[in-house]
């Protein structure tokens, strides 16, 4: 068969081409290529195919956001059967697809029950194919991804494929989430009437994850076994366990055996490392298509919305497209949330991309004024109207004409209030206050509240015909905790915007203090992320936050978590308050030298102690 390329995603899908006729092919952005791939993203002239001696290489032109050849950049390579060639959001491919075959899923268990009662043979991850056989298994890998871009997918057809050519029973793929934890992202058995969950032994996996070495054992055995019907029915006799490594994050494959007379050889070991690279690859481009695709929604909805939020959570791409849409008209619309979510940035959202973007944004948070001084903020006063008014004054909807005017905590004005902002809401006129002429204006009103407007409707607080005014159309925001895998982004925002006023240039954050972010509820939501940001940048004495540098509740609510009893953390607080006093009286109370001796910079013991509730004093006392 000749050699051909066929384009498996982007704008000419499905098309192929006979490299055979070409002695260079090239790809870019330039109509003058063989292959015009039309996106940003790609450059004009991308890359580049051609024959040599041993057969088709591609080469990168220098483009800007790099070839990958299997999920890996490229610079020049040759090209093999199977092998896939991203350009762009174009994917390539020069093998035809393979037919699937089904398998049970199941569950995945990590035990610290099971044990393993004879030796380890544990096998360093080869650079290099060994066999005939493994490079048939890679070919059947290649012939198998067409078309997968789901992480979970991938893993479950990658697993498939394993137990075609490896005679294990059970076989899971397993990944670290940001905490470290091995996560299952899938897990097959060939029994397909078996409910029993695959157990793993958390012994096995730690070994391999932390060596970052392939694994095989016979004969698994655990004392909890001869009480556990699930174990005794299926009980594992051989397994084999090989490390992938996904970039910042480490997984592995896993496959065990019931069969008392079969054990796990040198050659599945080998077969299993020899592809472990491919896995790898391909779950990381997986995962990378995965993201690309998230990112291109969102500068979907950024093209047709301009705002200063930030999100890529499938719940913040939804408040994207529906700010775009209502911006569109002139409607009255509620912006309902808890505080700190932020609900003005969605209002000036809103302003910036209406036919009223010339026009003034003037914003009132009705919370902060008494009844009395929120009326003639609102409509003005003329003199003379009340002690103290000695001019006339214009009020917030008079200076918002032609433009937006947002009314924050809508649901904190008094109700004598109320009659006179739906009349203007109904009329579009006003009057100010001691004065008799009416006056129009041309104004979108938006509103925002943390309360629940039907519950404060039904307690008789607010008027029902004005929450129908308001409500014509509502967007909620949702909480911080419904948005966690935003926390990335928003951190590296704030951090960005605060080192740059603190001229701490190249701040980063460590792994440890970003998953403690991720696992705090943040009652205060974004605006609270931003101040704890803000602190710890001040805070931190070293080119990166850690965990220490955090506030104490996200300290608190992090360290828990990870042990088995809060109980321990107060244990781990009291050994750190005796640490530093045994430290501060050998250091004759010289806090630096005592910094010195505990091994951490003088400004963190003065923060530690702060937390640890301990006073500085010029004498050995604490």
């Amino acid at each position: 068969m000749a050699s051909r390329l066929t384009i498996e995603a982007g704008a000419a899908q499905g098309e192929t081409f006979s490299l055979d006729e070409f002695e260079a092919f090239t790809i870019g952005r330039e109509t003058t290529n063989d292959l015009v791939v039309p996106d940003w993203i790609t450059s004009r002239q991308h890359c580049i195919i051609r024959r040599e001696s041993d057969g088709f290489c591609i080469e990168d032109l220098n483009s800007h956001n790099g070839t990958f050849l299997n999920g890996l950049p490229i610079t020049k390579q040759c090209l093999k059967n199977g092998d896939r060639i991203y350009v762009g959001t174009t994917r390539l491919r020069f093998e035809p697809e393979d037919d699937n075959e089904a398998f049970q899923q199941c569950q995945v268990e990590i035990s610290e029950a099971l044990t393993t009662q004879s030796d380890l043979f544990f096998f360093p991850t080869p650079s290099a194919l060994r066999s005939d056989r493994e490079l048939n298994l890679l070919v059947k890998f290649g012939k198998a991804l067409d078309g997968l871009k789901d992480p979970k997918e991938l893993a479950q057809r990658l697993l498939e494929i394993i137990l075609d050519v490896v005679p294990a029973k059970r076989g899971a793929i397993l990944v670290q989430n940001d905490g470290g934890i091995p996560v299952s992202l899938a897990a097959i058995q060939r029994n397909k009437t078996s409910s029993t969950p695959l157990q793993i032994s958390r012994t096995v996996t730690q070994m391999v994850l932390r060596d970052q070495v392939a694994l095989r054992s016979d004969v698994v055995t655990g004392a909890p076994l001869s009480t556990s019907d699930s174990l005794i029915t299926s009980q594992v006799r051989s397994l084999l366990c090989i490390p992938l490594s996904l970039q910042s994050l480490k997984g592995f494959v896993y496959l065990d055996s019931d069969d008392a007379g079969f054990s796990f050889t040198e050659a599945h070991m080998y077969e299993m490392t020899a592809v472990a690279g491919l896995i790898s690859a391909a779950l990381v481009n997986a995962r990378r298509v995965q993201e690309l695709k998230r990112r291109n929604e969102r500068l979907q909805a950024e093209a047709v919305l301009e705002t200063n939020m930030i999100g890529e959570c499938q719940a913040m791409r939804d408040v994207f497209v529906l700010l775009a849409k209502i911006a569109r008209s002139d409607v009255t619309t509620l912006l309902l949330g808890e505080s700190g979510t932020g609900k003005e940035l969605a209002a000036r959202a809103l302003h910036q991309n209406s036919a009223r973007r010339e026009g003034p944004f003037i914003a009132i948070n009705c919370a902060l004024l008494s009844p009395t001084l929120l009326e003639s903020e609102v409509f003005g006063h003329e003199k003379g109207a009340f002690t103290g008014a000695t001019a006339q004054k214009k009020g917030k909807f008079e200076l918002a004409d032609t433009g937006t005017i947002f009314l924050d905590e809508v649901a904190e004005i008094p109700l004598e209030l109320q009659a006179k902002l739906l009349r203007f809401l109904q009329e579009r006129e006003f009057e100010r206050v001691g004065g008799t002429r009416s006056i129009k204006v041309d104004v979108r009103v938006l509103a925002a509240t943390n309360r629940n407007l039907r519950e404060a409707v039904q307690c008789g607080k607010f008027r029902e015909d004005l929450f129908f005014r308001l409500n014509v159309m509502s967007v909620r925001l949702p909480p911080l905790r419904e948005r966690l895998a935003d926390i990335p982004l928003l951190v590296e925002h704030f951090i960005k915007r605060c080192a740059a006023r603190c001229k701490r240039v190249g701040l980063t954050i460590s792994d440890e203090a970003l998953a403690a972010l991720g696992a705090y509820d943040w009652p205060g939501n974004v605006r609270e992320l931003e101040n704890a940001i803000e602190g710890s940048v001040v805070l931190s004495s070293t080119d990166s936050i850690e965990l220490e540098d955090l506030p104490e509740a996200v300290i608190e609510r992090w360290v828990p978590a990870q042990d088995s009893s809060p109980r321990l953390y107060e244990s781990l607080k009291t050994c750190r308050r005796k640490l530093i006093l045994e430290a501060i009286e050998k250091a004759g109370g010289n806090y630096t030298v005592a910094a010195g001796a505990l091994g951490i910079h003088p400004n963190n013991l003065h923060r530690m102690m702060r937390n640890l509730g301990l006073r500085r004093q010029n004498d050995k006392r604490d």
